[in-house]
């Protein structure tokens, strides 16, 4: 396949920031001796795939990733099974986090409580003071 200009590719995928993305390393492109870039549209389709034939295509910003039309219901309720499992997971790992720290908070006021009066006399410090 041959190389596609940067237009070309921004065309493809739905991008107008594949410049950027040449910049920063994401992809890579070679010049050509009038400055222009070349992409191999491989890479490309690897990093931004491309949509669908007669799929409509964003004229600006990210592309977004699709969902494939062959993910069955079975496969979806399991994904949510397992996302609301781990949702209470978290929620339970929060609660104990929670009590562990009041317990904290607990120890540390009764630390901070003044010590009783008596065990601090003033008279041991004028005493040794002169």
């Amino acid at each position: 396949m041959a190389m596609l200009k940067l237009a070309e590719a921004a065309r493809k995928t739905g991008l107008t920031t594949l410049a950027k993305a040449i910049r920063s390393g994401r992809l890579s492109a070679s010049r050509k001796e009038d400055g222009s870039s070349e992409i191999d549209p491989a890479e490309l389709a690897q990093v931004y795939p491309f949509p669908a034939p007669g799929e409509k295509v964003a004229a600006t910003g990210p592309a977004v990733r699709r969902a494939t039309p062959d993910v069955t219901d079975a496969e979806l309720r399991y994904r949510i099974s397992r996302a609301e499992e781990s949702l209470m997971e978290l929620k339970n790992a929060l609660e104990e986090m929670r009590s562990q720290r009041d317990a904290w908070q607990a120890m540390a006021k009764a630390k901070l409580v003044p010590a009783n009066r008596a065990t601090l006399s003033w008279w041991r410090w004028r005493r040794s003071a002169g």
